[in-house]
């Protein structure tokens, strides 16, 4: 199956901490040249993935952390990837960028044949071929990575799961996701929390308008909100983040975006 030259983004789950009826929780795939990026592996990933190429094509994997509606298919993944090894479909390991945190799960991944991983160092950008993928660390519950991959003079950032005060921006997080972010091409963040449920107390999450906040400052081009709770209402969720970023788009599964 050919990939295109593109820089593309595809969503192939979009809900969080776990899935809508016949959804699938965080994974995307972001295709840049002949290098095709997977972004998360959470519930349901890995089948869809296998919609849009076959997985002896998939370049590396960029885990955010290690909540479970981010990495539940990691599992899934690692098998599929050491059958394709013992049937020489791939001869080499699939890198696996991943935070250094939590040690136990982290220790654990490397013990699996399949995987290379490559654990994230502050400070250091990862090159592959004529990739720059710089990261920050975001304020979440868990070591968080948000990632933003330049490409063709183009710029594809995603937040991960980040809380955002646009009233703190010195806060070091904050002020890394905007910078990180700052002119993006293409922004996909998450929105996972209608407003009146961020005064639920330790609420380490964006709601839309936090996203479109966060867009706007950050001068991105085009924003892509997903990460949605079921019981989300989406329209309402879009509505309230293009009140302040025109430009913004539904994370829709199987669909694409062009960076």
């Amino acid at each position: 199956m050919k990939m295109t030259k593109a820089f593309m983004l595809r969503v192939l789950g979009r809900y969080a901490p776990f899935p809508a009826k016949n959804s699938n929780c965080s994974g995307y795939l972001l295709t840049a040249g002949e290098d095709n990026f997977l972004f998360d592996c959470g519930n349901g990933v890995l089948s869809n993935l296998q919609n849009y190429l076959d997985l002896s094509q998939l370049s590396a994997l960029f885990i955010t952390h290690h909540h479970s509606d981010h990495v539940a298919d990691l599992i899934a993944l690692r098998h599929a990837y050491e059958d394709l090894q013992s049937r020489g479909e791939v001869t080499s390991k699939l890198p696996v960028y991943t935070p250094p945190y939590p040690q136990d799960t982290v220790a654990e991944l490397e013990e699996y044949p399949g995987f290379d991983i490559k654990f994230l160092a502050e400070g250091e950008d990862i090159i592959i071929e004529d990739k720059k993928i710089s990261w920050s660390v975001t304020n979440h519950f868990l070591y968080c990575a948000a990632y933003r991959v330049e490409y063709k003079e183009k710029a594809f950032v995603y937040t991960g799961d980040n809380a955002y005060d646009n009233e703190t921006i010195e806060d070091n997080s904050t002020a890394d996701i905007i910078n990180l972010s700052k002119g993006a091409d293409l922004l996909l963040t998450e929105a996972s929390l209608e407003e009146e449920w961020k005064k639920e107390p330790e609420k380490r999450h964006m709601s839309a308008r936090d996203a479109a906040s966060l867009a706007k400052e950050a001068q991105v081009k085009h924003m892509v909100i997903s990460h949605f709770h079921p019981r989300a209402d989406l329209r309402k969720l879009l509505r309230e983040s293009k009140q302040i970023h025109p430009n913004t788009s539904l994370a829709v599964e199987g669909t694409s975006y062009l960076v």
